[in-house]
């Protein structure tokens, strides 16, 4: 079964959110989109962009996240890779502009060097981060586990996200 029928089943059965990459064929957006019409937005999409390279400068991050809003859906994601520890901080930076724009963002850095953005980008406004059940089951390199969140949420005082 390919990707595009495990999204069209997953609307059929009721998912909160599907994830389609922005790179992804037109009509196969397409497809997706009707097929959440067809049930009545039960469902909401994400538009997504990962760069699995590195982390780009902010006119670039800007301009990939203003390209997956003309996409549509109803939150943009835009992950990439930290290298270093300023990485996160330029993909951070994307959720004050996406709220200036009025939409709903999920922003953060793959890897070792990225851990932080995860933390952090709930606490700046973020839709949600992602974290794995518990170790070996990460879905991304320098996904923390949910109780490892919950801990650092709550050694800073800022309860569970």
């Amino acid at each position: 079964m390919c990707i595009r029928d495990r999204l069209k089943d997953a609307v059929t059965l009721g998912a909160d959110y599907v994830d389609i990459e922005a790179g992804t064929e037109k009509y196969l957006i397409g497809e997706l989109v009707a097929q959440i019409e067809k049930h009545h937005h039960r469902t909401r999409w994400i538009v997504s962009s990962h760069d699995f390279s590195g982390t780009p400068p902010d006119e670039a991050l800007q301009k990939r996240f203003d390209a997956c809003s003309r996409i549509g859906g109803d939150i943009v994601k835009i992950v990439t890779h930290a290298h270093a520890m300023e990485d996160n901080l330029r993909v951070l930076g994307l959720i004050p502009y996406a709220r200036n724009k009025g939409r709903a963002i999920i922003a953060l850095c793959m890897g070792e060097q990225g851990k932080i953005s995860r933390v952090m980008a709930p606490l700046l406004g973020a839709a949600w981060s992602y974290a794995s059940l518990e170790k070996g089951t990460e879905s991304a390199p320098g996904q923390l586990t949910a109780e490892e969140m919950k801990l650092i949420y709550k050694l800073l005082g800022t309860g569970e996200r």
